[in-house]
C-alpha cells in the first residue's frame, strides 16, 4: 500500500532526538507488534502500524512512547496532558490516548512542549522534552496531518480520545454471570462451613474456581485444560490473597464472636466473584484481539505485515500443542488444523523468489517448527 511507504518516509525525514529512535515497516519485530497490542491498544488493527517510538530504557515493551499508524498516533506515558477548549484545565493523561490526523487543526511548539490543537477545540500538550525533540516532533504531526488530507483515511482509524477497554456485551455478561454465580455460592457455602478450621477451606474452593474459570473459557470460545486454568489461577496471585483474605476473616473472628462463618462465607464469595469477573474481561479482551488482529483477509496491507501476523500465531499455538501434548490429542481437530495452516503458510513462502536472508532464516524456523508439531502426530500413531 502506497501510503505506508509514503508515511514511512514522512517519519524518517525528522530526527525526532529519543531515547530511542523510531522504528518503521517493515523493521518492527513481532514482539514489539504484539506489546503495541498488549500495552497500547488490545483492537488496534497491527496491519495499520507504520512506526513505533519507544520511550522506555528497553526500547521494545510499548509501555511509554509514540505509535504511529495510517490515520493516526496513540500516545502513552510521555508527559503529555489534554487540555479543555478554553485552556481553563488541563489533565494528565495517564493511559493511551489515541489521536486522528484529520482532527489536527493545528500545532505549535514552546516552552510547554508541543501544542496540538485538535478539532474539538480541545489541546493535546506534549512535554516530553527530555526524551523527544520537541521541534521535530511539531513539524511531523504538521506534515502528517496535511498528508492525511491527500487521501481517504477514514476507514483506518478509531476516534480521538482515551483509548477504552470494551465492556462485556449483555450477552455475554449474561452467560458469565451465570457461571460466577454458581461458583461464588459454591465457595462461600464452603468458607461458612470450614471456618473454624486453617486453610481447609482453600484447599475445597481452589477446584471450584479452576472450574469456573474453564467454563468461562467455553463462553468465549477456548478450549482450556484444568491445568492452564490453574496457571491462570496462579497468575491473578490468588493463592496469597486467599491466604491474606482469610488471614483477616480469623483475626476479625476473635474480634466479633459468633460472625467468624457469616465473615469467612463473605471473604470466600467476594475473592471467588473478583477473579470470575478479572478472568472474564480478560479472556473477551482476548476475542477481541484475536478477531482484530487475525481478520486479515479485508485489511491485507501487504505480503510483510500479512506474513508477520500470521507467523505469530501459527507460532504462538504450535507452542500451546508443543508444551501441552496431552491437549493436542483431546484438540485433534484443531492439530490436524494447524498442520494444514503450516503447510500452506511454508508453501506461500516457498513461492516468493525475492526473499531476504532473513525471511529465509524465518522460512526455516517456521520448517522446524512444522517438523516438531509433525513428530507429535507421528508419536500418537506409532505403537507402544
Amino acid at each position: 500500500m502506497k501510503q505506508i511507504n509514503e508515511i514511512v518516509a514522512i517519519i524518517q525525514k525528522y530526527d525526532l532526538g529519543a531515547r530511542h529512535k523510531p522504528v518503521c515497516v517493515p523493521d518492527i519485530p513481532v514482539e514489539t507488534l504484539q506489546n503495541v497490542s498488549k500495552n497500547i491498544d488490545l483492537s488496534a488493527s497491527l496491519t495499520t502500524i507504520v512506526a513505533v517510538l519507544d520511550t522506555t530504557w528497553r526500547g521494545n515493551s510499548c509501555k511509554s512512547g509514540l505509535v504511529f499508524t495510517l490515520a493516526g498516533f496513540y500516545i502513552k506515558r510521555v508527559n503529555a496532558f489534554l487540555e479543555t477548549a478554553d485552556s481553563s484545565t488541563s489533565k494528565p493523561i495517564k493511559k493511551t490516548f489515541f489521536v486522528k490526523y484529520a482532527d489536527i487543526s493545528e500545532v505549535s511548539v514552546g516552552t510547554m512542549g508541543v501544542q496540538v490543537h485538535l478539532a474539538s477545540g480541545e489541546g493535546l500538550s506534549i512535554r516530553s522534552a527530555e526524551v523527544i525533540n520537541m521541534q521535530a516532533l511539531a513539524d511531523l504531526l504538521r506534515e502528517l496531518a496535511a498528508y492525511d488530507k491527500t487521501w481517504e483515511s477514514g476507514g483506518f482509524a478509531r476516534h480521538t480520545g482515551l483509548v477504552k477497554k470494551k465492556p462485556l456485551p449483555a450477552n455475554v455478561r449474561v452467560k458469565c454471570h451465570s457461571i460466577i454465580h454458581v461458583a461464588t455460592a459454591m465457595a462461600g457455602a464452603i468458607g461458612a462451613g470450614f471456618a473454624q478450621l486453617p486453610c481447609s477451606d482453600a484447599v475445597l474452593i481452589t477446584p471450584i474456581q479452576i472450574g469456573m474459570i474453564v467454563s468461562l473459557a467455553a463462553v468465549f470460545g477456548f478450549e482450556i485444560s484444568r491445568d492452564t486454568a490453574k496457571n491462570v489461577l496462579a497468575g491473578l496471585g490468588v493463592v496469597g490473597v486467599m491466604v491474606i483474605g482469610r488471614s483477616i476473616s480469623q483475626l476479625l473472628v476473635g474480634w466479633i464472636p459468633g460472625w467468624g462463618n457469616a465473615l469467612n462465607a463473605t471473604t470466600a464469595s467476594a475473592l471467588t466473584e473478583c477473579i470470575g469477573w478479572l478472568v472474564a474481561q480478560a479472556y473477551y479482551q482476548l476475542d477481541e484481539d484475536n478477531k482484530a488482529r487475525y481478520a486479515l483477509e479485508g485489511e491485507k496491507r501487504g505480503y510483510v505485515f500479512a506474513s508477520a501476523e500470521y507467523e505469530a500465531k501459527l507460532r504462538a499455538q504450535a507452542n500451546l500443542f508443543l508444551r501441552e501434548k496431552e491437549n493436542a490429542k483431546k484438540m485433534a481437530k484443531h492439530y490436524n488444523q494447524l498442520l494444514r495452516d503450516y503447510e500452506t503458510y511454508i508453501a506461500e513462502l516457498e513461492t516468493h523468489s525475492d526473499l531476504t536472508a532473513g525471511d529465509k532464516k524465518a522460512l526455516d524456523e517456521v520448517k522446524d517448527k512444522y517438523d516438531k508439531l509433525k513428530s507429535l502426530q507421528d508419536q500418537e500413531e506409532s505403537p507402544e
